[in-house]
């Protein structure tokens, strides 16, 4: 099976990844034919599918939350746009094809049980045969990848954001982050995240006079999509994600450089659903495909960030089950 959209170099937001190859599957003869073999295998084979982009996307969201360990003084801010980049290993790019989880659906070649995720090769992978009643009724190719290694040398999955950091009281700072409601095509996006972060030196007694900066920090972010897969906008597909992070973080500033680092665990939340009435030409499905996906992974986290004035430049690498890099560009009043 041929896709009608293929991405060519570097990408914007995760829908232009996500959702636009699942656009054309969910309106393709193969998908009616899936469909007709079972809603149980539609919604097996497209989780396997998307697996990698929404998990990768889970780590984006949990990333990037702080630069330093030192809070703001009261009233003190910054404001930050970010890009973060989560880097998916190469054990995902494909998935292995178990007969036993799926009812109507067999490989025409059971030697070859790899099949391409989003994240495989842009080619067609092994052929599927589409059972009823035991019978072979059809057979299709597998989905292909986005071939996104070949074009641009590794497989990544992008989300930008804005992010406030402000200082309120006793070593506390809040900070805020977004991704304001856009529009791209049919589909619309929106992302908000709050967190804390406090420093625990002055609590803990003889810490104040170790030369660098302790904090704790919790956040929360949730985001939100939605895209139409017709133009009668009866048939849409929404994802919705939560991202929970915890860490500890130390950092130590040297002039206008301040090296930092957290340790610490992330939780991730993602719902994928595709809603409205699909016909076929033996049924009507209504709303056939729910997929919930649940990980986490601790995390270690280290960068650097350049404050000199106002501006602030800041960059990390975060190493969880999908690695994350994390660059940012912004300024600060202390």
């Amino acid at each position: 099976m041929k896709l009608t959209y293929k991405i060519k170099g570097f990408y914007f937001a995760l829908t232009l990844i996500l959702f636009h190859p699942t656009f054309n599957f969910a309106q393709s003869d193969q998908f009616d034919l899936i469909l007709e073999s079972g809603v149980e295998d539609a919604e097996t084979l497209l989780g396997h599918y998307l697996k990698p982009a929404v998990k990768g996307f889970g780590y984006d969201i949990n990333a990037g939350w702080f630069n330093t360990a030192k809070p703001h003084k009261t009233l003190g801010f910054d404001l930050t746009v970010m890009g973060h980049a989560a880097l998916v290993p190469n054990k995902d790019v494909t998935f292995t094809f178990n007969d036993h989880e799926y009812a109507n659906i067999r490989l025409s070649d059971p030697s070859n049980r790899e099949l391409p995720t989003l994240f495989g090769e842009y080619e067609a992978g092994p052929e599927l045969i589409i059972m009823e009643d035991g019978e072979e009724v059809v057979r299709v190719s597998s989905m292909p990848g986005l071939g996104l290694k070949e074009d641009i040398g590794y497989n990544a999955v992008p989300a930008p954001m804005v992010q406030l950091g402000l200082g309120i009281t006793k070593g506390t700072d809040v900070k805020f982050r977004f991704f304001p409601h856009s529009v791209f095509g049919d589909t619309d996006v929106k992302l908000l995240g709050i967190g804390v972060m406090h420093d625990i030196k002055q609590w803990i007694p003889g810490m104040k006079e170790l030369p660098m900066e302790l904090s704790v920090f919790g956040g929360f972010t949730k985001m939100s999509s939605n895209s139409y897969l017709n133009d009668a906008k009866t048939q849409q597909l929404t994802y919705d994600v939560t991202g929970i992070s915890f860490q500890a973080i130390a950092s130590k500033k040297l002039a206008i450089f301040t090296f930092y680092g957290g340790l610490g665990y992330n939780t991730v939340n993602s719902n994928v659903n595709l809603l409205g009435d699909f016909e076929t030409d033996k049924a009507t499905f209504k709303d056939p495909v729910t997929l919930n996906y649940k990980h986490g992974s601790p995390r270690a986290t280290f960068g650097m960030n350049i404050h000199a004035g106002p501006l602030l430049i800041m960059g990390d690498y975060s190493f969880n089950e999908y690695n994350n890099v994390t660059l940012g560009v912004g300024f600060a009043v202390r």
